[in-house]
């Protein structure tokens, strides 16, 4: 799905075998390494058909994650030897750490999305302890706070696939990055448009209307004539 709108780009090595049971996300620097090595591809290949479904390095170690009941066999375990040598010689000679423009913006667009959420969150908690609401129609402020949620949204849908299209590496940022927006960017949203409003009546010129009950109570009529009521607005 990613792949077919343009959000992340699937690295192939030209080895069909390898590349159709195989979904590499990975640093620039392995694609090169795994077209040029059929002996990692072939010990990759080996480790699938001996129940692992997934292999991956935290930057100090290799992982691998295995399906079944029994451990590995010598076979299953000298093909992972192969893996490991090949990965701590890629992490000597190729880590490129805080230089890969790729961290700078996955670190980016973490920081816009996680912002944009925190920013309406705290008003949730702050109504809820107001003893008095500031909206008489909250209906109103809360479809429209909906629609520029949803404008926001695909504004940053559009940033994110601009920063991170074209990687292997950024699918697994950009559903992470719709999750959190879909559970937060609707508190941002009514957050705005209620501060958009107050701003907007706060600007409107003050006015005073004096009004009188229109059926006064008996009690008020024995007391006298019912003061008029100030309105301000």
């Amino acid at each position: 799905m990613f792949k077919a709108r343009g959000f992340s780009h699937e690295l192939e090595t030209g080895d069909t075998s390898f590349d159709r049971i195989v979904y590499v996300a990975c640093d620039p620097a392995l694609p090169p390494i795994l077209e040029n090595n059929a002996t990692i591809r072939d010990a990759v290949r080996a480790a699938f058909a001996t129940g692992v479904t997934k292999i991956f390095t935290d930057g100090r170690h290799l992982w691998a994650y295995r399906s079944g009941e029994h451990l590995p066999d010598e076979f299953a375990l000298n093909n992972l030897d192969v893996l490991r040598t090949a990965h701590d010689t890629l992490l000597k000679n190729h880590w490129a750490g805080l230089g890969d423009p790729f961290f700078w913006r996955v670190l980016f667009v973490e920081s816009l999305v996680w912002s944009a959420v925190a920013y309406g969150v705290p008003a949730v908690f702050e109504y809820m302890d107001r003893e008095h609401r500031p909206y008489f129609n909250w209906t109103q402020i809360l479809w429209m706070g909906l629609g520029v949620a949803a404008a926001i949204f695909g504004l940053l849908l559009r940033l994110i696939r601009a920063l991170l299209s074209g990687s292997s590496r950024s699918h697994r940022i950009i559903v992470e990055s719709v999750v959190v927006l879909a559970l937060g960017l609707p508190l941002t949203g009514i957050e705005l448009t209620g501060i958009s409003i107050g701003i907007s009546t706060d600007r409107l010129p003050r006015a005073c209307d004096q009004r009188s009950p229109v059926n006064p109570k008996p009690s008020d009529i024995n007391v006298g004539a019912p003061k008029p009521i100030t309105i301000w607005r």
